[in-house]
């Protein structure tokens, strides 16, 4: 499905069809963001005026007519797309159109508010609810997907890269779309657009949690692409994947990266968060983050066009005093031994897991993302050897394995070989001296607008703390599940979680069983990265993690 603008700014336009006879009912079965993709219930979900978003769903036009030339038109092969809000009806040019999608442009004249968009397929139609909000900015990023590193430009309009990374004090251009309405420069057909500085709209940019100085916010030359010109703030922390976010109020962007270096063009991390897909954790969505040292090898691996083939070796100890039966065992305290090998396309493996790569200092939030990896067999002969005890690690589902274990000091996961995973051999050692969270029995809320901090004792010398939280609720027609981690060096004993990640995640009702929420913080060994063939990346730690809220009513506000 096309997803918005490449980098140099065209519209991808790989979807196809052949023309239907007649026009037949459309249906309408989403509105997003052409560069965030966030999903309708969302806190920050909405399309702000002036902005790019997609229309997705079936028989929207009777053919195929992708990227038009400029002014784009109003009307496309009998295509049309109307909105009304507190009585004004706008109509909004189309960059193209297919039968199961729809570029738009939302006319800056909308007002914000709810409203009904129409979608006029040669005079069969279909409408829909908008919620038009003052400013609903997206990110453009690299995987086209709204996740993982940010399209950054430097000032001589270089992407930023790992090799290419900005500095403390340099100025950076973000594109994307949604700033908000700009009523000098109303006409949203033509190219090329009047670059107006909308300083009436409040935007910030938090870099690493740090607040840069914007000092341009509105249209790019393109109808309904915005850019954000930035100065990355002093005291930001140094990274390949530090975290970005923009606001306008309460309203935050999709969660992404750019690489930060205190000095040259060449990031580094000298500890990298890396997310797995754990199915039994308490997050479904995301599991519980592992934190993993990259070196140049494993960076070459992950920008890489080709499938990404990954193994992953995990012991977690979940602590949940408060809910016995966490994860269908029979105690707060569950060890779990788990293997995971999957094999990604280069567009699945950036969404699943390049957003989960995260600096020291960052917090990302998980996305949202349709990606379906495919499980490579390791063989049958996987085990765990702890304390001299040898257990198998049982199939849970495809290319996921897992067994309980008892817990010791050390573990070694081993793998005879399968036809796609050859033999392996890696030991984790569990994180010592204990991490000790002393909020943990007295933490009954969040107020997301006021960010949290969260303190700490203990924990393995050298290594990193996990700060990672999640919010679900029905709200409406809409079940909501967000959640988000953090990641800090365990001898600065303290982290804020800032409000512009935490007010992606939807507060939580209190009505029971219509919501969940909670919060944890845990260590984790820095990870043994171990090859075996057939896999292009492996890795192996040791988590000890603590989870608070779950059954104690514990609420995100």
């Amino acid at each position: 499905m096309t997803r918005g603008f490449s980098f140099h700014l065209t519209i991808l336009t790989a979807m196809g069809g052949a023309a239907l006879a007649q026009a037949q009912t459309p249906s309408i079965t989403g509105l997003q963001n052409n560069y965030s993709y966030t999903i309708p219930g969302s806190p920050n979900y909405g399309i702000a005026p002036g902005s790019l978003f997609i229309v997705t769903g079936a028989n929207l036009s009777n053919a195929s007519n992708g990227l038009q030339p400029f002014p784009i038109p109003p009307t496309l092969d009998g295509v049309s797309v109307s909105v009304t809000v507190n009585g004004t009806t706008t109509h909004a040019p189309l960059y193209y159109a297919f039968p199961a999608q729809l570029g738009v442009v939302l006319p800056s004249t909308t007002p914000a508010g709810n409203g009904t968009l129409t979608v006029n397929n040669n005079g069969q139609t279909a409408s829909t609810q908008i919620t038009v909000l003052q400013s609903a900015f997206g990110i453009l990023t690299i995987n086209n997907q709204g996740s993982g590193r940010a399209a950054v430009f430097d000032l001589s309009n270089n992407l930023l890269s790992s090799t290419n990374a900005t500095n403390p004090g340099n100025y950076v251009t973000l594109w994307g779309t949604g700033v908000g309405a700009d009523l000098a420069n109303t006409n949203e057909s033509a190219y090329p657009q009047q670059q107006d500085n909308l300083t009436n709209i409040p935007i910030q940019v938090d870099i690493g949690g740090l607040p840069g100085n914007v000092v341009y916010r509105g249209r790019s030359q393109f109808p309904g692409v915005d850019q954000i010109n930035v100065q990355i703030p002093q005291g930001v922390p140094y990274g390949c994947f530090v975290s970005l976010v923009v606001s306008s109020g309460s309203v935050v962007s999709n969660s992404t990266t750019i690489p930060v270096a205190a000095s040259g063009s060449t990031c580094s991390d000298s500890i990298t968060g890396f997310a797995l897909s754990f199915q039994e954790t308490i997050n479904t969505n995301a599991a519980a983050p592992v934190v993993v040292s990259l070196g140049p090898a494993e960076l070459a691996a992950l920008s890489s066009t080709s499938p990404t083939r990954v193994g992953t070796l995990l012991f977690e100890q979940d602590n949940a005093p408060d809910v016995p039966n966490l994860l269908g065992f029979a105690n707060p305290q569950e060890n779990i031994a788990e293997a995971d090998f999957f094999s990604y396309s280069p567009g699945d493996f950036a969404a699943s897991f390049s957003p989960f790569l995260l600096s020291l200092g960052s917090c990302m939030v998980t996305p949202v993302t349709n990606a379906q990896p495919t499980a490579l067999n390791p063989g049958s002969g996987l085990t765990v050897t702890a304390s001299g005890a040898a257990s198998t690690i049982r199939p849970e589902q495809a290319g996921q394995y897992l067994t309980g274990v008892p817990f010791a000091s050390s573990y070694t996961f081993a793998g005879t070989g399968g036809a796609d995973v050859g033999a392996f051999s890696t030991s984790v050692t569990v994180p010592s001296p204990a991490l000790v969270w002393p909020q943990m029995s007295s933490l009954t809320s969040v107020v997301r607008s006021q960010g949290v901090m969260v303190t700490w004792t203990g924990g393995a010398p050298n290594t990193a703390v996990v700060i990672s939280g999640e919010s679900a609720a029905v709200l409406g027609n809409f079940n909501i599940s967000r959640s988000f981690f953090c990641l800090a060096p365990v001898a600065a004993q303290k982290f804020t979680v800032p409000a512009s990640i935490l007010l992606s995640l939807p507060s939580t009702p209190t009505v029971p069983i219509t919501s969940m929420a909670y919060l944890g913080i845990g260590n984790s060994s820095n990870p043994i990265v171990f090859s075996a063939s057939g896999i292009d990346l492996g890795f192996a730690a040791a988590l000890i993690f603590d989870y608070t809220g779950l059954g104690t009513g514990f609420t995100f506000q």
